[in-house]
């Protein structure tokens, strides 16, 4: 009789899978370091169905003021929502969220990852169809990419960069199911009225699967650096970038800035955008 595997294990042989897998990138000096990290845009065709709609002016404002104030973009998967719709459709509806990130490419200030619902972009074959005519040559799509943080020649930890639904029950494991139903069902539901699932919300406490990934990463010794969940946070060993298709128009993100990781809102208030900060620490406290 062969005993059932416990489903935890699921996520956490998909994450050391992923570990495998990972890029390596250039070591992030914690004196000099300007990043921000968005995800989950989930662009889609400019209709009733296009989460991005709503939260595009206060994306394109947030985006502006980071380009010219230095900062690296990392776009962390699920920038487009290819569930719904397919790529030519979702390009020529949004170039001008996606010439602002080509603007980062070009002065090599800009990471690419793929998410579940952009999955599309770990082929490359796919990327140089659709993505190269916009963003220009050299592009790169990361499904992981490990960055170790150093304070000159100190080494202080490793932060790990993905999208996060790789081993999840909705990312990953059920997505041939998931995939038609959310073009079919759920995509003609939201054509119909209009409504979206993605509210904003306080995080208070971690869910099961985020306790899994932040206790994986402690035995690993990284931080994980994620998105998915739409539930932005800064913890110990895990981050969480939150999501940029809240239906009141507001985004979240991660700063990395001045020695601090930061999870920002920005908000659409008498139409001019402008962001807080909901909760911050030392990056070294998080990496250790």
């Amino acid at each position: 009789m062969q005993l059932r595997r416990h489903p935890d294990l699921h996520l956490t042989e998909a994450l050391d899978a992923t570990l495998k897998r990972a890029d390596t990138f250039m070591p992030l000096d914690v004196r000099s370091a300007k990043l921000v990290v968005f995800s989950d845009l989930h662009r889609g065709a400019g209709n009733s169905a296009d989460e991005f709609l709503r939260t595009e002016t206060t994306y394109l404002a947030a985006l502006w003021r980071y380009f010219q104030a230095g900062f690296t973009l990392v776009s962390l998967g699920d920038m487009e929502d290819l569930w719904k719709e397919p790529p030519a459709r979702v390009i020529a509806t949004h170039r001008a969220s996606l010439q602002l990130e080509r603007s980062f490419h070009l002065q090599g200030r800009y990471l690419r990852f793929w998410g579940n619902h952009d999955e599309s972009w770990g082929n490359s074959q796919s990327v140089l169809r659709w993505l190269h005519p916009v963003y220009g040559d050299a592009l790169r799509i990361y499904e992981s990419l490990r960055m170790k943080v150093v304070d000159g020649t100190c080494h202080l930890g490793e932060l790990l960069f993905l999208h996060g639904h790789q081993g999840t029950w909705d990312g990953e494991r059920l997505s041939t199911v998931a995939r038609p139903v959310v073009r079919h069902i759920w995509r003609l539901v939201q054509l119909c009225t209009g409504w979206s699932s993605n509210q904003p919300e306080n995080v208070l406490k971690m869910s099961r699967g985020e306790n899994i990934m932040q206790g994986w990463a402690m035995r690993n010794g990284l931080t994980m650096v994620t998105g998915h969940t739409h539930r932005p946070m800064v913890r110990r060993r895990y981050l969480n970038s939150g999501a940029c298709c809240f239906s009141d128009g507001s985004i979240t993100g991660l700063e990395i800035d001045g020695g601090e990781v930061r999870h920002i809102q920005w908000n659409l208030s008498s139409s001019t955008p402008n962001s807080i900060v909901i909760s911050h620490a030392p990056l070294v406290s998080v990496l250790g």
